[in-house]
Parts: C-alpha cells; sequence; structure tokens
C-alpha cells in the first residue's frame, strides 16, 4: 500500500531536482563577455567588421567568382558536387566580398536537388539597413553590452545595433569558466532533493 506522506516527499524531492536552477548541479558557468564596436560606413577597414554577422558570408575564393557571375546570371549546379563553402550561403543573406569591397544579397537554395544561387550588389549600408535592430529590440546582453556591461551568462549571436544615428556591432570576443553565482542555493537544495528522494524510496519498499 502506498504511504500517502511517502509518496508525496518523493514528489517534491523530484521537482525539487528536476527544477532548473537545481536540476543542472552547481558546476561552473561560462561567461561570455562583448564588444561594442562602430560601424563606421564612410571607412571600409570598419565595414569589414559586418563579417562577424552570422548572416554574412566572409569571402573565400573559390566562392568569389561565382557570386560575381550570379549577379548576372542563375548559378545552377547540382548540389551533391557544389562545394560547402557555396551550400552555406544557403544559410546566409549576405556576401562580402572583400578585395572587391563589395557585399552582395544572396539568394541560395536548394530545389530538386539542385543548388541555384542569384545575387545583386548592395551598399554596407543595405546591410546595416537590413540586418540593424533597433536596441530596445534587442536581445538582453546586447542591449546591456551597449550600455556598458560587457559580461553575461547569456550567449548571443553577433547583432548589428542602429541606435539614432549611430550602428553597432556587438558580438561576444571572449569566454572564460566561472563560479556558478547560485551555488550556495543549488548544494543545499540539491542535497535536500536526493534525500527526500532516497527517504522516500526506502520507506515505499519497507511498505
Amino acid at each position: 500500500m502506498v504511504v500517502p506522506r511517502e509518496a508525496l516527499l518523493l514528489v517534491i524531492g523530484l521537482l525539487l531536482l528536476a527544477q532548473p536552477v537545481v536540476g543542472n548541479g552547481p558546476g561552473p558557468e561560462t561567461q561570455y563577455t562583448y564588444e561594442v564596436e562602430p560601424v563606421n560606413l564612410s571607412n571600409h577597414e570598419s565595414v569589414e567588421i559586418l563579417f562577424e554577422h552570422p548572416a554574412v558570408a566572409v569571402q573565400r575564393s573559390s566562392t568569389v567568382r561565382v557570386v560575381r557571375n550570379a549577379a548576372t546570371e542563375t548559378f545552377s549546379e547540382e548540389a551533391e558536387i557544389v562545394a560547402p563553402e557555396l551550400r552555406d550561403l544557403v544559410d546566409r543573406r549576405f556576401f562580402a566580398d572583400d578585395s572587391g569591397d563589395q557585399y552582395y544579397r544572396v539568394d541560395a537554395r536548394i530545389t530538386n536537388g539542385t543548388f541555384k544561387l542569384d545575387a545583386s550588389p548592395v551598399s554596407a549600408r543595405a546591410v546595416v539597413e537590413e540586418l540593424g535592430v533597433s536596441l530596445t529590440d534587442a536581445l538582453e546582453p546586447i542591449r546591456n553590452a551597449v550600455d556598458g556591461d560587457v559580461t553575461s551568462r547569456t550567449e548571443a549571436q553577433a547583432t548589428v545595433v542602429t541606435d539614432g544615428d549611430r550602428a553597432l556591432l556587438v558580438r561576444v570576443v571572449d569566454t572564460e569558466s566561472v563560479p556558478d553565482r547560485l551555488a550556495i542555493v543549488k548544494i543545499p537544495a540539491y542535497a535536500v532533493g536526493v534525500a527526500l528522494v532516497i527517504y522516500a524510496e526506502l520507506s515505499l519498499r519497507r511498505e
């Protein structure tokens, strides 16, 4: 016969161990350090930091010619034999031709086993305008970094932030392991949860 008190203790113990604050244990956490860089559209060297955005593919010698040609005629090839760096464009919105100081908007897709690519030249300003998000719409660690708090326990992808007349690229530049801030809470809570589960299981077995 199940004893209600022991069953309740078992449920409480399992819930305690399963909830996020305790469930992942009191181990070290990863701390991310962000860098905030202005995007100066009149300075080509500054604009190159847009390469760090996940929507922008960085130039590779084997893809530059294909992308340039795709600006005048659709590139089409069997998907199975397309180079990995070209297939990577399926997940990108822009391609950066560093040697030609030119950005391209790319439309890469695979349809019925065929890889197709179209491209069109765009300005760096167009890239910023399309990728940029307002400061209020940015994720919390991005907003905090712009406000001066450049460390966070949360990782966010590189983001172009538009704030008035400013354009900023905010990205992670360093990671390190740091002590768990909630360890002082997790350790005793974890111990209580384990103790409750063990006690309840032993009591139920005796019953």
